[in-house]
């Protein structure tokens, strides 16, 4: 293990306008005790020759699928390949503040297994949407969504084993897993966003109805296990989903 270390999974699939500014973002952040671990996977665009254009950079770890394998099976190969104390997840179209690392290790420093921290959504329109974070978290809050945005989670390597399941959402199912075996998750400063996302309309999550599924399907069978829980608790997701999309389309 590598102690005070973070372990950073970027699963790499033809992400040629958008990789280098990932990159970037770790590397120019202010706490310097990480290691880039990137899994292209399969990818047929010129991302791999954007990452060997930093392999000077002996921080940064690049690791080749023989085949598609989809994100949840690429992050699970980080994980195994992390030597770091602390695991996180960055996907190579999104970005980080330069002080990500650098907060987020104060917290663990103060005995929280998992940390997460607010974060900006970058619209369509280049608009910035400010996502805000509980300062910390209880079984409930999983119930009603994924309180932990993975761009910006990371945990102790004291809760493995983990592994994403290939499954619409898989973060979402993995971040409550690991809630469960330490109950306690606690956010950097709630108005300083640490993270960028980038909304793009191609992604498969845009497929609201399919979202919705995916969503219920972690709900009801991992987490509430109870159909008339699970409903209502649905019922909280869709409205707090309609309230931020369009407060970001009208802006109230």
């Amino acid at each position: 293990m590598l102690k005070d270390t973070f372990s950073i999974i970027t699963p790499v699939f033809n992400a040629e306008k958008t990789l280098k500014l990932t990159i970037d973002s770790v590397i120019n952040q202010t706490y310097s005790k990480w290691e880039l671990i990137l899994i292209d996977d399969s990818s047929k665009d010129n991302s791999k020759e954007i990452i060997n254009t930093y392999v000077d950079n002996k921080k940064i770890k690049l690791f080749k699928n023989k085949k598609n394998m989809g994100v949840a099976d690429s992050r699970n190969k980080g994980i195994q390949l992390a030597k770091g104390e602390f695991i996180c997840f960055l996907d190579a179209d999104d970005y980080w503040h330069v002080k990500k690392l650098e907060e987020q290790y104060k917290v663990f420093k103060d005995g929280s297994k998992i940390v997460y921290s607010p974060y900006f959504r970058l619209l369509s329109n280049k608009k910035l949407s400010f996502r805000p974070v509980k300062s910390k978290l209880t079984y409930f809050d999983f119930c009603v969504g994924n309180p932990i945005p993975n761009l910006t989670g990371a945990f102790h390597r004291s809760l493995l084993p983990i592994k994403q399941k290939a499954i619409g959402h898989e973060d979402y199912l993995m971040w409550f897993q690991l809630f469960m075996k330490t109950k306690d998750a606690r956010s950097t400063k709630k108005l300083t966003p640490l993270a960028y996302y980038k909304v793009g309309d191609n992604t498969k999550s845009s497929n609201k109805v399919r979202a919705l599924v995916w969503h219920w399907h972690i709900m009801f069978n991992y987490i509430t296990k109870n159909f008339l829980l699970a409903f209502l608790c649905m019922l909280i997701y869709v409205f707090n989903s309609l309230k931020i999309r369009l407060k970001e389309k009208f802006g109230y």
